[in-house]
Formats: C-alpha cells, structure tokens, sequence
C-alpha cells in the first residue's frame, strides 16, 4: 500500500503540536452554534430512515 507521504492528498508534517491540532482542526464558533440543531435533524433523519425501513420490512413479509 502506498504511504501518505507518496500520495496526491494533502501533506502533513510527521508531527504536529498540540497547538496546531487545536487551530487547524477544532470547529469554529459558527459551527458550535449550529451544531446541536444539525445533530437534532441527523438523529431525525436517521430515525426516519429505520422507520421507513421497519415498515417496509414488515410490508414484505405480509404478502408472503
């Protein structure tokens, strides 16, 4: 397998310090506040979805 040094994706340097993680890679304000209304419609969604599934599941095997 090819390492990520030899790929076309973004370079990182080996080591990154504790400061650089927190700057380059923590959300900003604006995400934070939009954060828990994006989770509420996630886990909405996702909800949706297995019920939609479960009705279907149960759809099929009513015919049988």
């Amino acid at each position: 397998m090819t390492s990520v040094e030899r790929t076309a994706y973004r370079v990182f340097p080996r080591l990154m310090t504790t400061r650089e993680l927190y700057v380059f890679y923590s959300p900003t304000q604006d995400q934070r506040r939009r954060q828990p209304a994006t989770r509420k419609a996630a886990v909405a969604d996702l909800i949706a979805a297995i019920h939609h599934a479960w009705q279907a599941q149960q759809r099929g095997h009513r015919r049988r």
